[in-house]
Order: structure tokens, then sequence, then C-alpha cells
């Protein structure tokens, strides 16, 4: 059992300890068995459908029992529309276990719900160490990586088999904290390559001369439209048709990832400011041996000042940015090309450029890690360390969370070099090239928030149809234009 004490009042409580240890171990099945309970599927009895008992409850096994209803602050808040009330007045059972489960919840961390909100009214700043990882290192990031777990599997748990049945891409993964979190990921990807087929088929867009926010602009119009209309023509039921438990696991999924965009918009100015100038005559190298006399001349250092894993940490970003930058494509010739363009000498030199800006600067990367006193992560330190216990060609997005690789700088380091490879042209500065560049990805960036908003007036059936069905679209539009643009050829 958990790890148990006594009040003053002779009552058995959970200490704040026991249920860190509780969540830590995923040990739900130590929770006392109560219809209060979020994971019980059985709804509470008419007689007990007062919020005396249910503070009752909560102040008997967990010392919380003051104000239940002060959570409703929380739930109304994840949930952001205006349909909310209407929703939880619908099942007051239902709005009592959640009650329960936020107290609870709140009980091991104040604060617990800024995990699963997004927007304005978040009050702390967005991170990518509020999500779940396998191998986390720091007690504050296993704190956050139990709480997500024990907030989606309790209110799974907490449905009937039929609703289980129902909601089944809501079940908690493996590798994701549910189903539906991987079904937004394809989604993510499916509008990344139609932004990008509306952006290849502008006039215009393969001028070399032009910055590539050239047909921003119209890029964005377009897919905004395809967007639309593909939502227009998939109204059907809306979000009254979910339960409560449900809509909550929805609504929190969509607010995370939004949460990860912002984590971008709020780096973006970090990004900006951490460029060396005029390094666009690094697209030229076409021989890693060339690498470092050139970076010792546009740096005007002298060649052995320079550090010796210079090139091993250049490419270790190159392949951190293949992890994540894989084109969604099933083709292996495809697949292969991108990794072997990542892997062209002229991209290891751009990223041992940017690298080596920071270790001159000795820059550091300001996170937020809540409960922490963090004073910036030292990029370049960071990066040399890890690449002593690393082998470039077996690197897997495991071995980064295993050591407890920030994924915070994780971001910072693909983004940054992402922007400023595809920013590079002999007809305009690498910096200016870069800030266009960033401005494609934050366009593509605002046109995902937006679809992930018209996500939440959708039913969970019809968001998932919605969503394959988008997909495979996309894919089969962009197969078809590169058959037709091969016999032409």
């Amino acid at each position: 059992m958990a790890k148990r004490a006594r009040t003053v009042k002779d009552k058995p409580i959970f200490y704040k300890e026991a249920l860190w240890k509780v969540l830590r171990d995923n040990d739900y099945g130590k929770f006392p068995e109560s219809r209060y309970e979020p994971s019980c599927y059985k709804p509470i009895k008419k007689n007990d459908l007062s919020l005396m008992k249910l503070a009752g409850h909560l102040e008997k096994y967990y010392g919380a029992g003051s104000k239940p209803e002060f959570h409703l602050a929380a739930i109304t808040k994840i949930i952001t529309t205006p349909y909310a009330e209407s929703i939880i007045k619908e099942d007051r059972s239902e709005y009592y276990k959640l009650l329960c489960h936020f107290a609870i919840l709140s009980k091991v961390k104040q604060g617990w719900s800024n995990l699963f909100i997004t927007g304005p009214i978040k009050k702390t700043k967005s991170s990518l160490s509020d999500n779940p990882s396998r191998f986390a290192v720091k007690k504050s990031k296993q704190l956050h990586d139990a709480i997500i777990r024990c907030f989606y599997t309790r209110l799974f748990q907490g449905m009937s088999t039929k609703e289980q049945n129902r909601y089944k891409i809501l079940s908690p993964e493996k590798h994701m904290a549910t189903g539906f979190d991987r079904l937004i990921f394809d989604f993510d990807l499916a509008i990344q390559n139609l932004f990008l087929f509306m952006q290849k088929n502008i006039e215009g867009y393969d001028n070399e001369h032009m910055l590539p926010d050239a047909v921003l602009d119209e890029t964005a119009m377009k897919t905004r439209n395809v967007l639309q209309y593909a939502f227009n023509q998939n109204e059907k039921e809306g979000l009254a048709a979910d339960t409560l438990h449900a809509t909550l696991i929805k609504f929190a999924t969509i607010n995370r990832v939004t949460n990860d965009i912002d984590v971008i918009f709020n780096i973006q100015n970090e990004l900006l400011d951490n460029l060396p100038n005029d390094i666009q005559h690094l697209k030229h190298i076409e021989s890693e041996d060339k690498i470092l006399p050139t970076l010792a001349s546009t740096f005007n250092q002298q060649l052995k000042k320079l550090p010796g894993d210079l090139i091993k940490c250049a490419q270790i970003v190159c392949k951190m940015y293949i992890l994540t930058g894989t084109p969604y494509n099933e083709k292996n010739d495809v697949l292969t090309e991108f990794n072997d363009l990542h892997m062209q000498p002229y991209c290891i030199a751009v990223s041992a450029a940017l690298l080596y800006y920071d270790y001159l600067r000795k820059s550091k990367l300001k996170v937020n890690i809540r409960g922490e006193t963090n004073k910036g992560i030292p990029i370049y330190k960071t990066l040399s360390k890890f690449a002593k216990r690393i082998d470039k060609d077996v690197l897997t997005p495991e071995f980064l969370w295993h050591h407890g690789f920030s994924e915070d700088l994780f971001k910072y380091l693909t983004a940054r070099y992402s922007i400023s490879v595809f920013g590079l042209s002999d007809s305009y500065p690498s910096q200016i090239g870069a800030a266009a560049h960033l401005r494609v990805k934050l366009k593509k960036f605002e046109i995902q928030k937006e679809a992930y908003e018209l996500l939440k007036g959708m039913s969970i059936e019809d968001a998932s149809l919605f969503i394959r069905d988008f997909c495979w679209t996309v894919k089969e539009t962009i197969h078809i234009a590169g058959c037709l643009q091969e016999r032409s050829i």
C-alpha cells in the first residue's frame, strides 16, 4: 500500500510524498475505491451528488477537502469554449469526478493545470519540458511526466467499456500521451506538406534571387483556403456529441500541441540574435576538410583555437534535424535523399558556424522549467558533453531523452539550423535569408494553430475521420502531381 499517515482527527490521508510515489509508479490501483474517484466508471449515486460529501471524501483521503468547486475554473480554462459550462451541467456525476481528479493533482503540484492550458490565460511560459518523455532525469521533469500520465490515464479509465471502445483514439500510448496525440502529429505533417506544395506551385518560388518569403502571403492564403474548405465539408455533430471526460482529453491534447508551437514563437528573437554575420559563402563548401579552415578565416581565429569536437557536434545537430524534419513520404529514395542532403559538407559547415558562434559568445538558452531556478542552458558546453556519449550515426529520439537532453535546446538547435540552411543564397546576406525563412516557418505554425482551433469545435469521431481523410488527400495530391511532373520531363 502507498504510504499513509494520520491526521490530527485520526483520519487516513495520502501525503504529498505518497501521492507522488503513486503517480511516479503509475500505481493508480492504490487510490481509494470510491465512485468519486475519476477512474471509477460507475456514476455517483444521486444521494451522494453533494459538494459537502465530495469535500468529505477529499479531506478523508487527501487532506484536500476545502472548496472542491474551486477546480471548476481549471476545467473551463482547459476546455476553452463558451460551451464548457453547458457541457459540465450535462452530467453532474462526471463533473464531481473531475473536481476530485483536479483536487488530487493540485495536492501533488500547485499550478499543474498549466500543463494543459494554452493562450493568454496560461500563467507560465510554454516549454517542451511540459511534454512527457520516456526517460526523465530531473525530478521536476519526472513530476510533469507523472502528472500528464495520471491526468489522461485516470480520465480514460473512468469511461465505461462502451465509451472506451467509442473513444479508443484517446487511450494512452507507449510513446505518446494518447492516440489522439499521434493523429495530431500526422495532421501537422499534412498541413506542412500542403503548405510546401502550394509554395512550390507559385510562379517565382524557385527564383534564387528572391527571399524565401517572397511568395509567403499567396502561399498562406491558398493553404488556408484548402483547409477551410475541407473543414466546411466535414462539419457534423459538433462538440456537444462527446462526454465531458472525452472533451477534456481532446482539449488538453490540442492545447499541449499549441503550446509546442508557442515555444518557437517565444524563442524567435533568440534564434535571430544568435546568427553569425554573412556566412552565405559556406554554401560552396564541397568537402569536410575545408570546413574548419574556412570557419577559422570567417571568424578571424587561429585554426588550433577551434574546438576539437566542433565537426562532430555540428553533425549531431544535422542528425537531430533529420530526426524531426523528414518529409511525409513513404518512398525510401526520398527519405535517403533528405538524409544525404543534410549531411552534405555545406550543411555541416553551416551547423558548425552556428555552434562556433555559440562557443565564442558562451551563449545560453533560457528555458522555462517550473519549480527550478534556471539561469539558462550553456549551448555549446551541453552539446559537447552529450557528443562524448553518442555515435552520430546511431542517434535516436530515445537516446536523446534517455540522456536527459533538453527538448527546448533540441528545438532551438534544429530550428536555427533549418532557417540558416534554407536561407542561404548568393543573392542576399545569410542573416536576411534566415530571418525570411523564419517568417515562413512561423506562418506555417500560425495556420496549424488556426486548424487546431477548428478541431476543437468538432466531435472526436468527426475530428478523427477528418484528419485521416485530410492526410490521405494531401498525400495523394502530392503523389499525383509528382507523377504528372515526371511524365512532363
